[in-house]
């Protein structure tokens, strides 16, 4: 019956997105990443590479252009 919480992570660099993915950190154990597979940019690199470097990656699903990938961020 609940709505999840959710965040969009967007910045004018890696630093914006490093201070908002930690700070999801501080709060949840685990986040879904879901993007669209065609809207690749520098926002887009910066959170799979914060993700790859500080979370550990337990599943993922492609729907059509749409990737949704679960991490945990203990």
């Amino acid at each position: 019956g609940e709505n999840p919480p959710t965040s969009e992570v967007r910045g004018g660099g890696t630093s914006d997105v490093d201070k908002m993915l930690s700070g999801l950190r501080d709060q949840y154990a685990r986040v879904w990443y879901v993007y669209h597979t065609t809207d690749v940019g520098r926002d887009q690199a910066a959170i799979g590479h914060w993700l790859t470097e500080n979370a550990e990656f337990v599943s993922g699903t492609r729907f059509y252009r749409v990737d949704v990938l679960l991490y945990n961020l203990e």
